[in-house]
């Protein structure tokens, strides 16, 4: 699923460490802002986004794009609702969980890995300079799920 999403964007000249730091998504966010919005992404990469995000694949391109709109309009309400409470208040079952629904690993890696990638999302789901587009934040999960992390 991944490498059917990964092709198209090799000419965007995407790497792995433009996933790293806030600076570099939003570099991306502005550099290419149109090419990730839910709206642009063609039938079969939006199917992929579904698939990816646990969300039924079947539909017209509206239907997907409708469907994943409203599942990202949940995440970004429960990030909302994390931002306040605090990350390092939820349990390690709420952490996985939490997660599983933004399309992170949550098998084998550390409560503080979790916490970490989890402030990392919601920071960038709820940056609003620059907006980073919800394309580009479920396309970042896709590639860095096989990515190597170092246990520092």
């Amino acid at each position: 699923m991944v490498k059917s999403c990964v092709p198209i964007f090799h000419k965007l000249q995407i790497s792995v460490n433009d996933f790293l730091s806030h600076a570099n998504v939003c570099r991306l966010a502005k550099r290419y802002e149109m090419d990730f919005q839910l709206a642009n992404i063609d039938r079969k990469h939006l199917s992929a986004y579904c698939r990816f995000m646990g969300l039924s694949s079947w539909g017209t391109h509206g239907m997907l794009r409708k469907r994943l709109d409203k599942y990202l309009d949940y995440v970004v309400r429960d990030d909302k609702y994390i931002a306040d409470e605090g990350v390092e208040q939820l349990e390690i079952n709420e952490l996985e969980h939490v997660a599983e629904e933004r399309g992170m690993r949550s098998v084998d890696v550390s409560p503080e890995q979790l916490r970490k990638s989890i402030q990392y999302w919601i920071n960038l789901s709820l940056k609003q300079d620059p907006v980073i587009p919800r394309g580009l934040l479920v396309f970042s999960r896709m590639y860095l799920l096989n990515a190597n992390y170092d246990k520092k």
